[in-house]
């Protein structure tokens, strides 16, 4: 096995019934006798030869919807939870991931948390600072440190398409990890 990082896949090369390699964006061709292709449900046919992509079960993983996930990543002036970890409920935040000390956007030293919210599609109507100033209200009603805190920079990334949304007769749309092309193997 060989393992390449940073790069970058243009499509998969495959006849009807078998994978026959990958070209690299950079226009190499690799072959090989097996291919998983481990992509979000969105990409995968564009990753697949024009014919074999809108066949099934490839065709289909393009009828999943995606879900959102925002994370807010917060740089304050000091502690405001020592713990590593915390997930946080019936609340706009799910889970808190503490990142430690680092150097904040300006150049400050900071406490870097980052907050996920799954499922985020209600925050499209809400502007990045409604929903940092929230993240930061919640924080203060579970830890005190928190209200005293002074915010250096807070900034809200959302993947829109982060996962597939679980909805009902979403399974029937979704592949399985064999395919009916020999050596070609979906995982995620």
């Amino acid at each position: 096995v060989e393992v390449r990082l940073q790069t970058g896949v243009s499509n998969i090369t495959a006849s009807a019934d078998r994978a026959t390699g990958v070209v690299l964006r950079n226009g190499e061709e690799l072959s090989a006798d097996h291919v998983v292709l481990a992509v979000p449900f969105h990409r995968v046919s564009d990753l697949l030869p024009e014919p074999l992509a809108a066949t099934a079960p490839f065709a289909d993983a393009g009828r999943l919807q995606g879900a959102p996930i925002s994370s807010v990543h917060l740089w304050f002036d000091r502690e405001i939870t020592p713990l590593p970890h915390a997930v946080l409920i019936e609340r706009l935040s799910q889970w808190m991931f503490n990142r430690g000390e680092t150097q904040a956007p300006g150049g400050e030293r900071a406490r870097y948390y980052q907050i996920v919210i799954s499922a985020s599609r209600n925050l499209a109507e809400w502007s990045q600072a409604e929903v940092i100033e929230r993240v930061c209200r919640e924080l203060g009603e579970i830890w005190p440190a928190a209200r005293d805190a002074r915010l250096l920079h807070g900034r809200m990334v959302t993947e829109h398409k982060a996962v597939f949304s679980v909805e009902p007769g979403s399974d029937r749309w979704r592949p399985a990890q064999e395919t009916p092309v020999h050596g070609l193997h979906l995982a995620g």
